[in-house]
């Protein structure tokens, strides 16, 4: 787990990186835009988050752990390439077809004053889907290579950087509000287009059309193995996504509560920072773990899912004890901010104390479990939040989406111990809790400065530097551990 270890941290500093840049940016945009004009361009992202992910119709599995399985002069690897990469432009060439046609039907669900904007970008979602799938495609390409840091780049940095340059251009009055939705969908060609450069430059990668190459048998393990992720990676998006989905044509305020639980999701990104980058790194060796029937197996599970959960801890800790702030530089349209995020946090700490179930799953002869699982709380999650949302706004769909995410988690979580005898709870996991906790109830007694910005600095200082002082004391993580070790004799992070 050491190189594993070593390149979460490189690439939870990118993501961060990132995280700073995509911070301003929202900031920025709230006192830029009104509330529903900005909650226009951010339903179309989201829309696009969930489009891309039909697209691809299970590629991405295919990609990130079919040309694992090959070697990399093996002729049959460029095809697995080829096929990951065409999918998504027939994909989108048939979606076109239902979806321009069902124009009138879809603008006329949401909110009277909304349906201008929803009609005047509706074309752009099919391009913003395509651009999202060769993204993130190419994307899991290099993560498979132990490439995460890089690839995560483009993303965290590359694009986020592009949209700096569209809101100064906004800002200026270079380009109006029209010309700027669509420029957030075409500033997708500049990472793609890197990331396309730097896997040319991965030894392996190539293009083949020989579909012949692979037996019949081969070919319908393949296609079966893209569907059911396809199907499965569709519904756990939906389940994480359909909550601001369904929020604009519902909640009485329409696209203007989008802008607000959109900010939310944003916080909520930064909490799973370095969980999704040691998700990311640790895959790769898990899956090879268990294609090798490795008896390590347990442990690496284990010792990952210990790590995600410090990772996970600690930036809890910054980010519900800085809420106040967050809403104290945002507009007062925004106040609905802090207790959105603190519902929203308990679904997300909950999925990330589980650790890798949901990859484990999807690993093993058991996939299927997830997908059914993921379809019976798509059920629950529509009918709740047609009945919450109208009701109780963008409340009712954080308390909905933290029940239906911490019930997915549960059930895998026992699942996974009844089928293969992993578990990710342990001891440390109460241990880390606890620490969290008292973490949690320390800040209340932290004297509260004037700016929000020095308020901010110091007190995410104090507590980081507390909770780091607390890990290292009772040493949960043997690879956290010996990584503190490294840096004492090294006196270098890496």
């Amino acid at each position: 787990m050491g190189i594993v270890f070593r390149q979460s941290i490189k690439t939870t500093l990118v993501i961060f990186t990132g995280a700073l840049l995509g911070a301003g940016i929202n900031i920025v945009y709230t006192h830029v835009f009104p509330q529903n004009l900005l909650g226009v361009s951010r339903n179309l992202i989201n829309q696009g988050a969930v489009l891309y992910l039909f697209l691809m119709m299970g590629t991405i599995s295919i990609i990130h752990t079919y040309a694992q399985r090959y070697a990399l002069d093996d002729p049959k690897r460029p095809v697995v390439i080829t096929f990951s990469l065409l999918v998504p432009v027939f994909a989108t060439l048939i979606f076109c077809v239902p979806y321009f046609l069902i124009k009138d039907f879809v603008v006329g669900r949401y909110q009277g004053f909304d349906r201008q904007f929803v009609a005047e970008f509706y074309n752009w979602l099919p391009v913003l889907g395509l651009l999202w799938s060769f993204m993130a495609l190419l994307e899991y390409y290099l993560m498979a290579q132990m490439k995460v840091a890089l690839g995560n780049s483009m993303r965290e940095i590359v694009l986020r950087l592009g949209n700096i340059a569209l809101i100064v251009a906004f800002f200026f009055e270079w380009i109006d509000f029209h010309q700027f939705v669509v420029g957030t969908v075409l500033v997708h060609l500049l990472p793609v287009s890197l990331l396309f450069y730097y896997s040319m430059k991965t030894q392996g990668f190539g293009f083949s059309l020989n579909w012949r190459i692979f037996s019949r048998t081969e070919l319908k393990s393949i296609v079966h193995y893209s569907w059911y992720h396809m199907l499965l990676m569709v519904s756990l998006s939906l389940t994480g996504t359909l909550d601001i989905l369904l929020l604009a044509p519902l909640s009485p305020n329409g696209l203007a509560d989008v802008a607000t639980y959109n900010f939310a999701l944003f916080l909520i990104s930064i909490l799973t920072i370095p969980y999704k980058a040691m998700s990311g790194a640790a895959f790769p060796r898990l899956n090879q773990a268990y294609v090798d029937q490795d008896p390590n197996l347990e442990s690496l599970f284990q010792r990952s899912s210990i790590n995600m959960q410090i990772a996970a801890m600690g930036m809890w800790v910054v980010v519900v004890c800085n809420l106040h702030n967050a809403v104290a530089i945002l507009p007062p349209e925004y106040a609905a901010l802090a207790p959105c995020v603190l519902i929203l946090s308990i679904g997300r700490m909950i999925d990330m104390a589980t650790g890798l179930n949901t990859e484990l799953i999807s690993i093993s002869n058991y996939y299927k479990f997830t997908f059914y699982l993921s379809l019976a709380l798509l059920v629950a999650i529509v009918v709740f939040n047609r009945i919450f949302i109208p009701h109780y706004g963008l409340f009712g769909a954080a308390w909905v989406s933290t029940l239906t995410l911490a019930v997915f988690n549960i059930c895998k979580m026992i699942f996974l111990y009844r089928k293969l005898g992993l578990s990710p709870i342990s001891k440390q996991t109460g241990l880390i809790a606890l620490v969290g906790i008292a973490l949690f109830l320390m800040n209340y007694l932290l004297p509260m400065l004037s700016s929000p910005v020095v308020d901010a600095l110091y007190r995410s200082t104090l507590l980081l530097a507390a909770f780091i002082a607390a890990m290292f004391y009772f040493r949960p993580s043997p690879d956290l551990s010996t990584f503190f070790g490294q840096i004492r004799s090294t006196k270098r992070l890496f």
